[in-house]
């Protein structure tokens, strides 16, 4: 979808990048190595994102350091757009394909506030009934292939609205909270 929107898939890799790890800087050889591309492919993309001020780029001697530039006034739609995509949306619903019933599955906490450090994790709710240790298995590769750790929380539907209704502070801070939906919603 982003790789038609974009008409190029390097920029698509670069945002993916970039976004899922918004602090943190590269330079263009990584980039070109994490995505695969040609260095010069990488280059050229990047001074595409320069030009419309998605990305921030810091010389260090010879190399070029490049981040998201979260200053950006599109910068939290874009990276909604992102994470539901072609980043943490995509890999985390894979990861949740045939695990069992799944009402709903969505990230919370500072990732979908939009706060989170270079060392934030990812918090996941799932509420439905899912195989765990397949699940497991699952989120460490996501875990391996994102380079960050996913907590995940699984309730049954039932106990989920037990809390709510008991009014769990846990579960109506969540609900009330900032959400990436992933499945149901």
């Amino acid at each position: 979808m982003l790789a038609q929107l974009f008409a190029s898939p390097t920029l698509v890799d670069l945002l993916s990048i970039l976004f899922l790890h918004p602090k943190k800087e590269y330079h263009i050889n990584e980039l070109a190595r994490l995505t695969g591309r040609f260095p010069r492919s990488v280059h050229l993309a990047l001074r595409r994102l320069e030009d419309l001020e998605l990305v921030k780029v810091r010389r260090e001697g010879n190399l070029k350091q490049v981040c998201a530039n979260q200053d950006n006034p599109i910068y939290p739609e874009l990276k909604s757009i992102i994470y539901k995509t072609v980043g943490l949306g995509d890999a985390l619903r894979e990861a949740l394909e045939n695990l069992g019933v799944i009402e709903r599955a969505f990230i919370y906490g500072s990732v979908a506030k939009g706060t989170e450090s270079l060392a934030s994790d990812i918090d996941l709710m799932i509420i439905g009934r899912v195989n765990l240790d397949e699940l497991t298995e699952r989120l460490s590769a996501v875990e391996q292939r994102l380079n960050r750790e996913v907590n995940y929380v699984v309730f049954s539907p039932e106990e989920w609205l037990v809390r709510l209704e008991s009014g769990d502070s846990f579960a109506l801070d969540v609900e009330s909270g900032e959400k990436i939906e992933l499945l149901g919603g």
